[in-house]
């Protein structure tokens, strides 16, 4: 079975790792280093700076609770216990920040969003090359990357005669080549482009985890019901960001997540005017790549190989629960307002897979738009990192394993199992 062994990652981040891992040995480092790393630590990181005491609702403990719980008994390197409780006290200052701002400004949230056009296939499925290409329409409004990483300003931010975040998000870019080539051959990050919105919906505390983790259980769980009411969060936020960059007159939102596939049924009750794409390609090709993609991550976060040896059967799991969770919510509204693509067509022929996509989506195609994507694919060919390889066999699969796991997929869909 594969790992990301640390012979594959960057020079740079494998000397990060191997100190931070001698260094937390010693004794008092870590409590030194991170502070508290637990829940009352997560609260005081938020609290000091907000500079102001929390109150969490019942639904914010609980959110928190579970995500504290995210790698289930796992060993979390010094790069994972940073990373884990950065982003949970990231989340309630962004809640905090958030809820100031609307009370400030109630406009924002009496505002209609710009119609949703949401990708919300399996990972690994051409949904970044979709994503991209259709931000590219005269009128889109994509979220870009400096946005989704800092959604909300805070009060002082606001008042600078510039945006730090566009500042932050250049400074990323100059440095992203510490991930090293094999992270920009599994998936290209641009801060200052279009992006997915998955850092959005961390902010909900209700997400689908992309590795091996006890949390899917618990989010699997909760009703599309309470999941459309946690993510009233991921609505305002949308409602701010288009509040300070609106949409073109007539405009949609471009928007893209995988894990938009476990809650179709909720952002239809939060958005029914919404556009669903969703991406069909053979799963025997998409599940080895979804696993190299989590290899990568659980290299970084945890010690050992305690997760890595679940990641095939976390990856089949995941991808077989989203799919089946689509599949009912396309049942119940008889799949109006969604758009089936073919892997196979995006890959042979983009150009003429986004006409159809606007077709279908009742968006004009002027030949302006088809030159910007033309000059996009040539500017961007697949593979320009070097090509992404993988396969079934790397994670103890096999094809016709996933093939035969998949097959009612496959029937359902037409997706070709042939090369």
């Amino acid at each position: 079975m594969s790992t990301i062994s640390p012979s594959r990652l960057p020079w740079a981040l494998r000397s990060a790792l191997w100190a931070g891992t001698r260094a937390s040995e010693l004794p008092g480092f870590l409590p030194l280093f991170l502070g508290r790393t637990d829940l009352p630590g997560v609260i005081a990181s938020a609290e000091r700076t907000l500079r102001h005491p929390l109150e969490l609702s019942a639904a914010e403990r609980d959110g928190l609770i579970h995500w504290q719980q995210m790698h289930g008994d796992a060993p979390l390197t010094v790069v994972g216990k940073a990373a884990l409780k950065r982003r949970a006290a990231n989340t309630l200052v962004v809640r905090a920040q958030l809820r100031q701002r609307l009370d400030e400004e109630p406009a924002i949230a009496r505002q209609s969003v710009a119609r949703p056009i949401i990708i919300a296939s399996l990972p690994r499925t051409g949904t970044t090359l979709t994503h991209r290409l259709l931000s590219l329409h005269p009128l889109a409004r994509p979220l870009l990357g400096w946005e989704a990483m800092r959604p909300v300003l805070s009060p002082a931010e606001r008042r600078l005669n510039y945006d730090p975040r566009l500042r932050l998000a250049q400074r990323l870019d100059r440095v992203k080549g510490l991930l090293g080539r094999r992270f920009s051959q599994i998936h290209e990050f641009d801060p200052l482009g279009p992006d997915e919105d998955s850092p959005l919906l961390f902010h909900t505390l209700a997400v689908p985890p992309l590795i091996p983790s006890p949390c899917l259980d618990w989010y699997l769980g909760l009703s599309q019901d309470e999941l459309a009411q946690r993510f009233l969060v991921y609505r305002e936020l949308l409602q701010l960001l288009q509040w300070e960059r609106p949409a073109p007159d007539g405009g949609f939102w471009a928007l893209k997540s995988p894990a938009h596939t476990y809650h179709v049924s909720a952002l239809r009750r939060l958005f029914p005017d919404a556009t669903v794409i969703y991406l069909h390609r053979r799963m025997s090709q998409a599940v080895p790549s979804f696993c190299s993609l989590i290899s990568m991550f659980t290299g970084l976060m945890t010690q050992g190989n305690a997760l890595a040896e679940r990641i095939p059967e976390f990856a089949i799991e995941w991808c077989e629960r989203g799919l089946r969770r689509f599949v009912d919510a396309c049942d119940e509204v008889s799949g109006k307002g969604v758009i089936h693509v073919s892997y196979a067509d995006l890959v042979a022929d983009p150009v003429a897979t986004v006409q159809r996509i606007c077709e279908q989506a009742q968006l004009d195609f002027p030949e302006s738009y088809a030159a910007r994507i033309r000059s996009h694919l040539s500017a961007h060919p697949q593979g320009k990192h070097g090509r992404h390889r993988y396969s079934a066999e790397d994670f103890g699969l096999t094809t016709a394993q996933i093939d035969e796991r998949f097959a009612w997929y496959h029937t359902r869909f037409d997706v070709p199992t042939t090369r």
